[in-house]
């Protein structure tokens, strides 16, 4: 089987998602020199490596975007799951676009992908951002913040699954099938509320209440009324 590298600016949080998602599936060897980070996979199919790889960037370079237009860091798990519920939007289209964009090489450079692959993407990216900043200015309390999310999720095409949240991951009820997760903040339970909500589930169960923060075994009920 082919061996596939990728290289991208040293980011541990890139690093970690891609390491979680291909380590399933083969081996994973990683490098770096100056700035940059390659990684070696081997035992991957062509088409999980482009998926894995696409996925990964396109959801760092949006919550990047975002995130630039917000002009802060996003703290708090009402504020992370409401950036999950955003960042969700026609995610798995925009994947499946820069999936479809990629060069037919066994070697991936993000930092070029970006530039390149992804020029319309962060226009659109950015037009949601500013939209989506004024309605966000204006939450005043946690019941603003889960009305803005819940409008975010209605607008949203919601998949059939339902998410299981535990203290070790994320994974889909219906099958098992890890959810992998892009770990943007500090906190357990606010990259728990970002990932679930990210994925658009139809429902979310955490089996264990107490592993996770009250904040976010509120969010769930509300959700769910």
């Amino acid at each position: 089987m082919t061996d596939y590298t990728i290289t991208f600016r040293k980011d541990h949080v890139m690093e970690k998602y891609l390491k979680d998602a291909l380590t399933k599936f083969g081996s994973v060897e990683i490098t770096y020199e100056e700035n940059n980070a390659t990684l070696l996979c081997r035992g991957v199919d062509r088409s999980v490596f482009n998926n894995t790889v696409s996925e990964a960037a396109v959801i760092r370079n949006k919550y990047a975007v975002v995130r630039e237009v917000y002009g802060a860091d996003f703290t708090g798990v009402l504020p992370c799951a409401f950036l999950g519920a955003l960042l969700g939007q026609e995610l798995e289209k925009e994947i499946e676009k820069v999936k479809n964009r990629l060069p037919n090489s066994t070697h991936l450079n993000t930092n070029g992908m970006f530039l390149f692959l992804m020029a319309d993407l962060e226009y659109s990216w950015r037009t949601i951002a500013f939209l989506s900043k004024q309605l966000f200015l204006q939450c005043l309390d946690d019941e603003d913040y889960i009305s803005l999310i819940k409008y975010f999720l209605s607008d949203a095409l919601l998949t059939d699954k339902t998410v299981v949240l535990e203290k070790d991951g994320l994974y889909y009820e219906e099958n098992g099938e890890e959810v992998v997760c892009m770990e943007l903040f500090d906190d357990m339970s606010e990259n728990a509320a970002f990932n679930a909500l990210l994925k658009t589930p139809s429902g979310v169960i955490i089996p264990t209440p107490k592993d996770f923060s009250p904040s976010l075994i509120d969010l769930i009920k509300k959700l769910g009324e």
